[in-house]
């Protein structure tokens, strides 16, 4: 059963987010910014196998975490989300894909499991 991070200010969001997945089999946690994820027990042992972020939150936002993210685990897959994609300056993030909001369920379904088994390059140095 695969586990997925979500990471978004909004709790609508995040609460979507998680029965969406869960009633896909995953295991879900959840974060409301960057930094709370960053410390999340489950994410600093390895145990995530996907995270899925919000570019607009509070204390870090999505691309900062990102950043952060692949320098500890680079071949973390990480999807992106914003409503703002033609203003995201993602060319330093090594982000693993990006989604437009709002977003078709099955196409986030399929981006996600897309991701799960797409080997990650590694993080250039």
């Amino acid at each position: 059963m695969p586990t997925v991070l979500i990471v978004d200010d909004d709790p609508a969001i995040r609460q979507m987010l998680d029965l969406i997945f869960e009633q896909e089999g995953f295991t879900v946690f959840t974060a409301p910014n960057g930094l709370k994820a960053l410390h999340l027990p489950t994410l600093r042992a390895g145990q995530i196998d996907i995270v899925i972020t919000d570019v607009m939150m509070p204390e870090m936002d999505g691309l900062a975490f990102t950043e952060s993210l692949k320098r500890q685990q680079p071949h973390l897959p990480v999807l992106i989300l914003s409503a703002c994609i033609e203003y995201l300056d993602i060319g330093s993030v090594s982000a693993t894909q990006v989604m437009s909001k709002p977003f078709d369920v099955k196409a986030l379904l399929h981006a996600v499991r897309c991701l799960l088994h797409k080997p990650v390059a590694p993080a250039a140095a």
